[in-house]
């Protein structure tokens, strides 16, 4: 699987294909476009029509992209903030198994539903998505990385959790701590 996965990923586009002296190049223009992080390797075999076959390993490394998107949520303590975002495969006419997860790096506040499932094609309506933050402690800012990934790609949102600002509350004295004159001694 994970070689189909490179050799879609990767195209080869002959730029020089003729030796003209014993030092001279074969020279090939590379792209290597995956849609989710990969390390493998492919062979690259170049053959004479003479006679002749060069093999080289060509070592691929595609790491995590920067995400997507941000979701932002603000929930106050004990209660529960929600985004709802629909996704749909842009690169399929099928639907495709898919799992949808937080990293373990993200704090426990958040939460993603459904967890896997099958993400509808283009033209379909999306697939729908629910993030939610619910603190159980105040906190400057909660973080989290969400990724939905399927066989051939991977989205990734950074969601971040914030608690509403605190506001200090004005209050007015209910007990008057002042004698009244008739009581008073002259």
């Amino acid at each position: 699987e994970a070689g189909a996965f490179a050799k879609r990923a990767l195209a080869l586009k002959p730029v020089k294909l003729h030796l003209d002296g014993i030092t001279d190049e074969l020279r090939f223009d590379a792209t290597f476009r995956p849609l989710r992080a990969f390390a493998g390797s492919v062979n690259l075999v170049v053959r004479r029509e003479t006679g002749g076959r060069w093999p080289f390993e060509v070592q691929l490394e595609a790491t995590e992209p920067e995400p997507d998107d941000t979701i932002a949520l603000e929930a106050s303590l004990h209660h529960t903030a929600k985004a709802r975002f629909a996704l749909v495969n842009s690169l399929s006419t099928n639907f495709e198994p898919f799992s949808a997860y937080f990293t373990t790096d993200s704090s426990r506040a958040l939460a993603v539903q459904p967890t896997q499932g099958l993400l509808a094609p283009v033209g379909a309506e999306g697939t729908a998505f629910e993030v939610a933050f619910a603190p159980t402690k105040y906190s400057m800012l909660e973080r989290g990385r969400l990724v939905v990934k399927t066989a051939e790609t991977t989205w990734s949102y950074e969601v971040r959790g914030t608690n509403p600002p605190f506001v200090v509350p004005e209050a007015t004295t209910k007990i008057d701590t002042h004698m009244s004159a008739r009581y008073l001694r002259n």
